[in-house]
């Protein structure tokens, strides 16, 4: 509801935005889920929160909700390392370069504005967090702690023989792994980027890859297509009106 500031005060504190949504749910009239009807009545939990309506004061319990989709917390030095030389310099010149591009479409004609405006947005929020990481690693000293954690943990694993024999190779195999995946790393991104912008590109993707998953059990679908641990696509989605695609969005 709000964006004041705009990316200067992104990714900081106190950020200067409105990110919170209302909603007004409604429910048939016996209090069950229920289709669009003009019978259906406002929906009403048995426990809701309240808004406060006074400043908060000292010891007063405060409670934020929230659990983060990812983690990068077990990354090895390594990998730290090349986040640092490749991976987010990477993400700040692709973010630097396709807001060039959109601002010269806007130049050639300001009626673009508002459909380029989204993406610029978000192109910013991306290449300001991505210098804000690239901070915090070096000038941060987080990729020096890493190393330093790594060494530690190396030889922690070499001071005692079973561990030594157990897990003495751990470093090497992951090493090894790390140049398997930078050698596809490139071709990688430029599949992302291609599926980023190109919308009709990345939902013919995300098609295919739901029918390639839907036959297998959950627990053999890849991630991202599992209801256990991804996006829950195969769970009770609305069906496509044209097709059996489970989507988000009608019709496909």
């Amino acid at each position: 509801i709000g964006d004041y500031g705009g990316e200067i005060d992104n990714w900081r504190w106190p950020r200067h935005s409105g990110d919170f949504t209302f909603f007004r749910a409604y429910v048939g009239p016996d209090g069950q889920p229920a289709d669009h009807d003009v019978a259906n009545v406002p929906y009403h939990p048995p426990q809701h929160l309240t808004l406060a309506t006074r400043p908060l004061r000292a010891g007063d319990f405060v409670m934020v909700a929230g659990y983060p989709g990812s983690t990068s917390r077990l990354r090895t030095a390594a990998e730290v390392d090349e986040a640092v030389s490749w991976t987010y310099p990477h993400s700040i010149e692709r973010a630097e370069t396709f807001m060039a591009a959109l601002e010269e479409l806007n130049k050639e004609d300001p009626r673009r504005l508002i459909k380029t405006t989204p993406t610029i947005r978000g192109l910013s929020n991306q290449l300001l967090k991505a210098r804000g990481i690239v901070h915090g690693l070096v000038q941060g000293g987080a990729a020096a702690a890493r190393r330093k954690s790594d060494a530690a943990l190396a030889a922690w694993i070499d001071a005692d023989p079973a561990r030594r024999a157990r897990d003495g190779d751990l470093f090497p195999r992951l090493m090894a792994l790390d140049e398997q995946r930078r050698r596809d790393r490139a071709r990688q991104a430029a599949w992302g980027e291609a599926l980023q912008f190109g919308r009709l590109l990345g939902a013919a993707n995300t098609i295919v890859r739901l029918a390639e998953e839907r036959p297998k059990p959950d627990a053999d679908r890849d991630r991202p297509f599992s209801n256990a641990t991804g996006n829950g696509w195969f769970k009770r989605r609305p069906r496509c009106k044209n097709c059996t695609i489970a989507t988000s969005i009608a019709p496909c």
